[in-house]
């Protein structure tokens, strides 16, 4: 996953001869952060979903409130995504999940890239 930070910092200071402020003003934007729920989604093979069935729900929080594009990689045979924007699923794609991913302890590696424009 690639995280975007954005740190923003504003400090007030007195203008002219006037009175200065005690304390400075510093205001800062809260870390960007991708959120997945649930975080490590398991199924069993004996009953594995339904193409279109939801896995993980994809939100983002913090950063610079500002729109977030997805992307996604890994095995997008059996994962898609069904926005590119969030807020959005990590859905199970239309063809389903292969059986031949479900040896015993088997797992899939799938990497969500949100950026933050």
């Amino acid at each position: 996953m690639k995280n975007t930070w954005l740190g923003m910092l504003a400090v007030a200071v007195g203008v002219g001869l006037g009175a200065q402020p005690a304390d400075p003003t510093v205001l800062t934007a809260a870390p960007f952060t991708i959120i997945f729920q649930p975080a490590y989604p398991v199924f069993l093979c004996s009953a594995l979903p339904a193409p279109g069935t939801v896995v993980s729900k994809i939100t983002t929080i913090g950063g610079k409130n500002t729109a977030v594009t997805l992307a996604l990689s890994g095995d997008t045979t059996d994962f898609a995504l069904s926005a590119t924007t969030v807020p959005a699923n990590l859905v199970v794609a239309p063809g389903g999940i292969s059986s031949s991913q479900c040896p015993a302890g088997a797992t899939d590696s799938i990497t969500i890239t949100a950026t933050q424009s």
